[in-house]
Order: C-alpha cells, then structure tokens, then sequence
C-alpha cells in the first residue's frame, strides 16, 4: 500500500495545516515549523492537482514574525 490514498483522503486537514502561519520564536521554532510545512507540502504534492507546490518553499516573515506559505 502507498502513502497515496491516505494523503488524498486527508487532503483538506494538509491543506488547512499548510495555509496556517506557524510561530517563529526562537530558532528551534524557526527549524521544526520550516520541517514542518516542507513535510506537509511533500506531501500534497504526490496529488497531481498539486505538483506545482514542489518548486515552492515556506518563509518567515518579516511583517509578522511567523511562517507562511503561500498557494
């Protein structure tokens, strides 16, 4: 069994996991928050309607201190 089917019937819970911005305190936050949206986007881009999530990458803001990622 692949991973497929289990990332596609959880698709909206990635997606809404993903939009969220992600505290950035200290520099553990910065580190485990980044793994994190890199992990949730590898995820969704296993689904085709999603590929062109690979070549994107999350950032920390400079408006409000947190990491984004944009879709």
């Amino acid at each position: 069994m692949t991973a497929l089917p289990v990332i596609a019937a959880m698709r909206e819970p990635l997606l809404q996991q993903l939009r969220r911005s992600y505290v950035a305190n200290s520099s553990d936050d910065v580190y485990v928050n980044t793994l994190a949206k890199y992990i949730l986007r590898n995820c969704l881009v296993r689904l085709p309607e999603y590929a062109y999530l690979q070549n994107t990458a999350p950032y920390l803001s400079t408006k409000d201190g947190r990491i984004h990622f944009d879709i």
